[in-house]
């Protein structure tokens, strides 16, 4: 076929899905690729950080002897220290890389959860939720990958925000059942290494 004018690549590079212009012209939009990433990282944070609460309740209940709304207070924390993290989180997302403060925060939440499973006192695990896994779910989740989405789309940003919406539910479908097979398996706090290691890629 006939040669495209500098025109007519540039069109096509924008109707591909994100406004800016890729390299080549009929290649896939790379904005694509990086949805992919942001929603597999959102996925992971929700599901690890709040979505498999509700499998420890009974585990912790029976180990630490304490009442099953006394474990809520666990929940209480993490959206506590989501709410401390992330106007610091989102201030470091103008200044600095995204890629850097998501892969901050993958190992914050997987190294809170790996320090959870190694205590046995509920006001340090109290402060590693508050602490690391709050700090990592803020910077790992819907809260980074919005942003980094946002800045990668402008003709389809609806559409790229829509389907990043869909991990945390995700999260909830996928990644639940595999947690509460692990713990059936292993316990909880041999649990918290395996979703540790998921966390980080390893």
């Amino acid at each position: 076929g006939s040669r495209r004018t500098p025109q007519e690549r540039r069109q096509l590079s924008r109707d591909s899905g994100g406004g800016r212009l890729s390299p080549v012209a009929d290649a896939p939009y790379c904005g694509w690729f990086v949805l992919a990433a942001a929603f597999l990282s959102a996925m992971l944070a929700a599901g690890c950080g709040i979505h498999v609460f509700g499998l420890l309740v009974v585990a912790v209940t029976e180990e630490f002897g304490i009442s099953r709304a006394e474990v809520n207070n666990g929940m209480i924390a993490l959206m506590l220290g989501a709410a401390i993290w992330s106007p610091i989180v989102g201030k470091l997302l103008d200044r600095m890389s995204s890629r850097l403060v998501m892969a901050t925060g993958g190992v914050a939440i997987g190294g809170g959860l790996v320090a959870i499973s190694q205590s046995h006192a509920l006001p340090l695990i109290t402060l590693y939720i508050i602490g690391p896994v709050a700090l990592g779910v803020a910077a790992a989740g819907t809260l980074a990958s919005n942003t980094v989405v946002v800045r990668w789309f402008k003709l389809r940003r609806g559409r790229a925000l829509g389907l990043l919406a869909i991990s945390t539910s995700a999260a909830g479908f996928l990644l639940v059942p595999v947690v509460a097979l692990l713990i059936e398996h292993f316990g909880w706090r041999d649990d918290r290494g395996v979703l540790f290691r998921g966390v980080n890629g390893q």
